[in-house]
């Protein structure tokens, strides 16, 4: 066996048995008889092996099985059919204080929750300390859970969880609730965990905190796991189950159309077609290997590699699209977003020439100064129609184009101009304040 596996999960799955109507039961408890009762799949087979020293996070959209899977993993409920074997201690923030007892204390819960994962003397009530210090919920702690608003009882939930010696560390999607202060405290307190060898299971509807805290990627779909790599092709994988849902309601005719356009073989995005994207740069590595490195990109062979040294020189990005219906107020729109999930640089306006013609050809040209980190970006890009006072999205593209910047500036998001002096102060001109 592996000796960095913390815990394996093989072919688990959860199935529910659908609700029945109150007539029904009643008729059931009458007579002494149960019908056939229909299952609901939360949860279809799959396998999940997780490592020490890892980061898993998991996406999905609501209700694609992402708490039941956890909830399995972290032993709260048990698998319709596979197994899960831990090899370690784990600990899980699975729902807000969804294990308190809410009518004791919190240094109570604390308490219960050391001794649950089997800390106890004075190994507990250092614990407990630190629990207390971290969530900050000052008298409180001493105070029934009942009492505790929703943001107290995720600051106790987070703390419990992530203060005990467990191997590995399950968190749900909770620190959407707190404010903003206590949330960025939790995310660097994770941070440093991690870089420090500790083995976090991370839950969130955010691609951006995905790539920026986890080292792997779990994406699940109707409770089926879809995709298991690296953040940057989990962020995409989940950018393509997002991007299908409708970004406005449609009439039966519309949705007709679509459907017409699709079973002929046309393009859902109905009107605009792009024909090439150029990047100009003049740190573009154009001595490299050309089906790497080439500037140009065509419709058919997109997500075709970029590589460049950042620079306070312009470039510019040359999108060239043909047009097939009239679009009487087209707006752009264009970001860049790097491999943990961020968007550092975004550009969109409506523009101020006149309607685009059917049928009619156009570049798109973006300029601005490559000042990037050392790293990949992918370029998203949209357009859409803004008549009628309402927001038509016509065509979506993410990862249009990937850029690697192999020299550049080696912190940061952006280029502030960030600079600092040290001046001397004369004793003669200081003055207490």
């Amino acid at each position: 066996m592996d000796s960095t596996l913390l815990l394996s999960a093989q072919n688990v799955s959860k199935s529910y048995e659908a609700s029945v109507s109150s007539s029904r039961l009643f008729f059931e408890a009458l007579f002494g008889v149960r019908g056939n009762r229909d299952s609901v799949d939360a949860l279809k087979p799959m396998n999940v092996d997780i490592h020490r020293g890892s980061s898993v996070g998991i996406l999905g959209r609501n209700g694609a099985g992402k708490s039941t899977l956890l909830s399995i993993l972290a032993g709260h409920i048990p698998p319709s059919s596979g197994t899960v074997t831990k090899y370690g201690r784990v600990a899980a923030l699975v729902g807000i204080g969804q294990h308190f007892n809410i009518n004791e204390s919190g240094r109570y819960n604390a308490a219960q929750f050391c001794r649950i994962q089997g800390v106890t003397g004075g190994e507990a009530k250092e614990m407990i300390a630190r629990i207390e210090e971290f969530a900050e919920i000052g008298s409180f702690f001493d105070r029934p859970v009942k009492t505790y608003s929703s943001g107290m009882r995720a600051r106790l939930s987070f703390s419990c969880a992530t203060f005990v010696n467990a191997d590995l560390i399950i968190v749900d999607e909770v620190l959407a609730v707190g404010d903003a202060e206590f949330r960025s405290k939790c995310y660097g307190h994770i941070e440093s965990s991690i870089d420090a060898g500790q083995t976090y299971i991370l839950v969130s509807h955010s691609p951006a905190i995905i790539g920026n805290y986890c080292s792997r990627a779990l994406v699940l779909k109707e409770g089926q796991l879809v995709f298991d790599g690296d953040p940057l092709g989990g962020m995409q994988a989940y950018e393509n189950i997002v991007s299908v849902i409708a970004r406005r309601k449609r009439s039966n005719a519309d949705l007709m159309a679509m459907r017409i356009a699709s079973a002929n073989g046309a393009a859902a995005e109905s009107g605009v077609q792009i024909n090439s994207v150029r990047f100009d740069a003049d740190t573009l590595l154009k001595d490299a290997p050309t089906e790497e490195t080439s500037g140009e990109v065509t419709e058919t062979a997109q997500g075709n590699k970029v590589l460049l040294t950042a620079s306070e020189t312009p470039a510019t990005l040359t999108i060239r699209l043909t047009v097939d219906t009239d679009i009487p107020v087209p707006r752009v729109a264009a970001a860049w977003r790097n491999s943990k999930g961020i968007v550092v640089a975004a550009n969109a306006t409506v523009l101020k020439q006149s309607a685009w013609k059917a049928g009619e050809s156009y570049d798109i040209v973006f300029s601005f100064t490559p000042r990037f980190v050392v790293g990949a970006y992918l370029l998203r890009f949209t357009i859409a129609d803004y008549s009628e006072g309402r927001k038509d999205l016509l065509l979506e593209k993410e990862g249009l184009l990937e850029v690697h910047v192999i020299d550049g500036y080696r912190a940061g998001l952006v280029d502030l101009g960030f600079s600092a002096e040290c001046r001397q102060v004369s004793r003669n001109n200081f003055k207490e304040v």
